[in-house]
């Protein structure tokens, strides 16, 4: 009975984030979910031990579709990321409930996280110190009310491009690669550079870790865009009429389907404090002020 409440939990879940879901014949799983293509294929149980864990790995190889392991009691074995299969816990079954609950009162659109558990998203090192953080803050505020150390989800899509293109008689060139940042808080572009690596596992406690909001997949088009803005360029083509050369300017830009990207998600920690004169974001990698707000919710100073 228990566990069939979970089913119908967990089909409520899915079909607020955008899927069509049905019930599964096949007996390995209690529901299929699918949006744009892309099939989740859930199975839940009170308890999930290591050779259920197993055997649901080896056939994500198999089928080649993302498995979803819900557990309502706890998780045996190791559970860290391998791409097809994701594991929720006690834990983080209600940490999506309660995220759609949000969703619902603020009026927003909720998403599944398909990503892993939140504790295995990679976050920056944290580098600058509450007490520096207080020191940078007090030279704009009088008084300081409050402090606390926010998780930011970011979005870094990595790309690369190669587009020969002709003007009618020589060919041209067009390569590039870089990095492009976004916040999957509210979809914005980033204008940030973070050097470390991230490879810090985000403490469980002491701190806010915000949700992911925007998906990658709803980021591309604007990436793509990006990418092709910044990777154009203008070049000077010399026409021979009779006995007169004319110089043309022509502005090349890289194909789309030549523009390959990763996308890949890690956690920032800010550092948000609370003064007499408003809030103020401090990025707690690299111990700069935060000019442009990392949430639609904050007015900084």
């Amino acid at each position: 009975m228990a566990r069939r409440r979970g089913v119908k939990i967990l089909e409520e879940l899915f079909r607020r984030g955008g899927y069509a879901v049905e019930e599964s014949f096949e007996p390995d799983f209690d529901l299929i979910a699918e949006r744009d293509g892309e099939k989740v294929k859930i199975i839940i149980r009170e308890v999930i031990r290591g050779e259920d864990l197993d055997y649901y790995r080896h056939l994500a190889e198999e089928i080649d579709e993302t498995i979803l392991m819900v557990a309502t009691g706890k998780v045996e074995g190791e559970t860290c990321p391998d791409g097809r299969v994701v594991v929720w816990d006690r834990g983080r079954f209600a940490e999506e409930i309660g995220m759609a609950v949000i969703a619902d009162i603020e009026g927003s659109r909720f998403m599944v996280n398909l990503k892993g558990g939140m504790d295995t998203i990679p976050a920056v090192p944290l580098r600058l110190k509450k007490s520096k953080a207080f020191e940078i803050a007090r030279k704009s505020f009088r008084s300081i009310k409050g402090v606390q150390l926010r998780y930011i989800p970011i979005w870094s899509f990595e790309y690369r491009f190669r587009s020969i293109l002709h003007d009618g008689v020589n060919p041209f060139e067009l390569k590039g690669e870089g990095r492009t940042l976004f916040n999957a808080l509210t979809g914005r572009a980033l204008d940030i550079e973070v050097k470390d690596h991230p490879s810090e596992i985000v403490p469980a406690a002491g701190s806010i870790i915000e949700p992911v909001e925007v998906d990658d997949n709803s980021l591309k088009e604007a990436v793509i865009e990006q990418i092709i803005r910044e990777g154009s360029r203008e070049i000077s083509i010399e026409k021979r009429f009779s006995d007169a050369i004319i110089s043309e300017q022509k502005i090349l830009r890289p194909k789309r389907e030549d523009i390959q990207i990763e996308s890949h998600l890690f956690y920032l920690p800010i550092w948000e404090i609370e003064g007499d004169r408003g809030f103020m974001q401090i990025d707690a990698a690299s111990g700069k002020e935060i000019v442009d707000p990392m949430d639609d919710g904050v007015e900084i100073l």
